[in-house]
């Protein structure tokens, strides 16, 4: 009897341990992100991980540390790390590594702005580790709707109550 207590607490011990473990493996996986992209002319793409796959970039697509990103010729691309308000508009042709709060050793043609960005609140929103979490797409504005004359009753057969093709005698 002894010894089952035994192997059912040591079974414990080694699920509860080998849990603890997995779970600190997922979390210290996780990436946050350090900047987003404000505003794209032209062409700009980014590749994440050393991986050789670029992907073109447009507003609001999240930068992390590490990811590397070229700009296009004839083209420019302004980004804002969000825990350290600065922005940065990167130049045709130019490549750079996205930090954690600024980019190091950017060359003088890049202009470097202080530009808070306030988002959206709401439960998607969390501070970790002095980034803004934000999981959420920005949001987009319904299309402007063209400004119309109203409708006004008039004589015309189009604004009378239809019959459904009967004629209505006297």
């Amino acid at each position: 009897m002894i010894q089952r207590s035994l192997v059912f607490k040591l079974i414990f011990f080694i699920l509860l341990s080998t849990s603890f473990f997995y779970v600190n493996k997922c979390l210290a996986q996780e990436q946050v992100y350090s900047a987003m992209v404000m505003d794209v002319t032209g062409n700009a793409s980014v590749q994440r991980g050393g991986k050789n796959e670029k992907s073109p970039l447009k507003i609001g697509d999240l930068l992390y540390p590490g990811d590397a990103v070229a700009v296009a010729k004839k083209s420019t691309l302004t980004i804002n790390y969000l825990a350290s308000s600065r922005q940065e508009k990167w130049p045709e042709g130019t490549k750079f590594s996205v930090g954690g709060l600024e980019t190091k050793n950017a060359p003088s043609g890049v202009e470097k702005s202080i530009e808070e960005v306030l988002l959206p609140q709401g439960p998607s929103n969390e501070h970790m580790g002095g980034y803004v979490q934000y999981d959420l797409a920005p949001p987009t504005l319904p299309p402007a709707v063209e400004s119309q004359e109203p409708i006004k009753g008039g004589g015309d057969s189009e604004s009378q109550p239809s019959t459904g093709g009967v004629e209505q005698g006297s």
